[in-house]
């Protein structure tokens, strides 16, 4: 009898979890731990501070489940998203031009091994000496094929990474026919 009322507590409590739109626990804490590497974390105090309410006030919200936090210890972290949310301030947008990437392949034939080593380490030292002002997820793969002497660079990124690598790259080749 009692094993049975357990299966029926347990059945009607999936059902309120099914129905309910707040997300789980363990996704909370997913978010929480992303968020605190990107610094979009904050504490009672910081949200209440960004919301001007008296920290009481934000723990009341959080208790009724108008504020999303993870219980931390004894103290609880809000995403930065859900206390601007909260406030009414619109949701940060990503614009089409930050998320936008290219991919540009230079295909060199006639290119012999020596200048191929060359190319490999000159492109990949010139990913690593290049301004740190970029956004940093710029690739480049150097790809050669002895049987053909073919040589194939392929470069992934923003189009503001992409293009001085791709502009410096063309004077090289212009350096090489010039010879």
């Amino acid at each position: 009898m009692l094993a049975m009322a357990d299966a029926t507590r347990r059945a009607k409590l999936a059902n309120i979890k099914k129905r309910s739109a707040k997300p789980s626990r363990r996704q909370l804490q997913r978010q929480t731990r992303q968020a605190a590497v990107s610094g979009d974390i904050c504490t009672v105090g910081a949200a209440a501070r960004r919301l001007e309410l008296h920290p009481k006030t934000v723990l009341r919200f959080i208790r009724e489940g108008r504020l999303n936090a993870t219980r931390m210890g004894k103290s609880y972290r809000i995403l930065s998203a859900d206390v601007d949310a909260l406030a009414g301030v619109p949701a940060r947008t990503v614009s089409i031009v930050d998320s936008a990437r290219v991919t540009c392949i230079i295909d060199m034939p006639g290119v012999g091994p020596a200048l191929a080593r060359k190319w490999a380490t000159t492109v990949l030292a010139s990913l690593n000496t290049r301004d740190q002002e970029t956004s940093g997820e710029l690739r480049a793969d150097v790809v050669y094929e002895p049987d053909r002497s073919h040589l194939k660079v392929v470069v992934v990124g923003s189009p503001n990474d992409a293009i001085p690598l791709i502009r410096m790259m063309k004077v090289w080749m212009e350096q090489l026919t010039d010879r």
